[in-house]
């Protein structure tokens, strides 16, 4: 748990400094926001990662390529993730209305000025920087912590949640957090998150934009019913997958069990002293 303490300052110091700035007119320029966010994750992540000299920085920040097997998983967790963002941002909204809350509309136009500039600041900034923070460094020095893998995932996305507002609709954030975890986990590379958190990102800011539309026209019912078959459809998927990589796994560990008992019984039928009888003799 101790390794949740620098953590937990670095990660307020970030809050701390995009708080401040939304109190100037520096707040209302879109893009220096988004490139000063970028700025203190990156500056973030490597404060953690001097807490870690002995460790490489490509092992640290999970730099490892995805192999061709990881597709599959990055595809699929991308549609997990906007299917069930969506949902939840609806669902929520709804309960808003139902103990009459005035929120804000979950689906209204983000409000910028062109799409290159929409996607630079709310897909392409994040995605890279935001990732290198959390599921880089966050996520690495939380595991160095020994904690359960459980725990790691829930409270890194804890961190995410909370500086990102939390909002109103802080729910999907920190579903995010733990799609996004996940798919560092399963499959040990910091770019499959980076290709995830992107194709999300892209794909809430279309359905930020036109959401809004689809429930006016009357076919939000129908837009709900076919990302609910995705994100049910998905989620299937992933099931599938994990059952792979456990079966994987388990024939990985059997294998290397068979070949070191193989390499023993050579051993003995050469008459070649175990271990422990070479222990002995030296003593």
């Amino acid at each position: 748990m101790k390794n949740l303490i620098p953590v937990s300052v670095v990660s307020a110091l970030i809050f701390g400094i995009l708080w401040i700035v939304r109190f100037f007119e520096v707040s209302t320029n879109r893009l220096i926001l988004a490139l000063l966010g970028a700025v203190l994750f990156f500056f973030g992540a490597l404060a953690l990662k001097l807490l870690s000299p002995r460790i490489r920085g490509t092992r640290f920040f999970s730099l490892k390529r995805p192999s061709i097997s990881d597709v599959g998983l990055t595809l699929c967790l991308s549609v997990l993730l906007i299917s069930g963002s969506f949902l939840l941002n609806y669902f929520t909204a709804s309960f808003y209305d139902l103990i009459s809350v005035n929120a804000p509309d979950a689906f209204s136009d983000p409000g910028y000025s062109s799409v290159g500039m929409a996607l630079l600041c709310t897909a392409l900034l994040p995605a890279l920087f935001e990732e290198l923070y959390f599921r880089g460094a966050v996520l690495t020095t939380l595991r160095l912590s020994k904690m359960r893998n459980l725990y790691v995932i829930l409270i890194s996305a804890a961190f995410f949640t909370l500086l990102h507002g939390p909002g109103w609709y802080f729910v999907s954030d920190f579903y995010a957090g733990v799609i996004l975890a996940l798919a560092v986990y399963f499959s040990g590379s910091l770019l499959s998150a980076v290709a995830i958190h992107l194709i999300s990102n892209v794909a809430s800011y279309f359905l930020a934009l036109y959401g809004g539309r689809l429930l006016a026209a009357g076919i939000g019912d129908l837009a709900i019913h076919v990302l609910s078959v995705c994100f049910l459809g998905a989620l299937c998927h992933l099931l599938h997958l994990l059952k792979k990589v456990v079966i994987r796994n388990e024939e990985e560990d059997r294998s290397r069990i068979n070949e070191n008992s193989r390499r023993w019984e050579e051993q003995k039928a050469k008459g070649a002293p175990s271990h422990e009888t070479s222990k002995k003799k030296s003593r």
